[in-house]
């Protein structure tokens, strides 16, 4: 989601920023993820625009109950905010112990920010703001 040259991130607890997001649930179209994934993650509704990119991530999770190596497909939308305010009331129990309340970032402090996930998605913010 990018806004007035600010793109919406999450904060890690100090373990840098990542992009709003997550899974898909059963029967739900991948779309539909991405604007209820964004809701509870910052409180904001949003609109997809258009797809940005679609590749796999391999990761390893070492939180219990959860641990494992885990294979992702990874889909990057770009999404426009139709309402609401940054809020954190959509955490579930795992997120309020690692995420901290969404922020809108300068697009221009993009390469000072650490990304918080397994792979580098600033490439992916590069490539759709160019």
């Amino acid at each position: 989601v990018i806004k007035d040259s600010k793109i919406l991130l999450s904060p890690q607890h100090g373990k840098g920023y990542n992009l709003p997001g997550g899974g898909v649930n059963l029967g739900e179209s991948l779309e539909v993820a991405v604007v209820r994934e964004t809701k509870e993650e910052t409180g904001l509704d949003v609109r997809v625009i258009r797809t940005l990119t679609v590749y796999d991530n391999l990761f390893k999770v070492t939180r219990p109950g959860a641990q494992g190596v885990y294979h992702a497909i990874m889909v990057h939308y770009l999404c426009e905010m139709t309402g609401g305010n940054l809020s954190n009331a959509g955490f579930g129990e795992y997120e309020k112990d690692y995420a901290q309340l969404a922020e809108w970032v300068p697009l221009e402090k993009l390469d000072t920010i650490s990304p918080a996930a397994s792979y580098d998605w600033r490439e992916i913010v590069r490539a759709a703001i160019s």
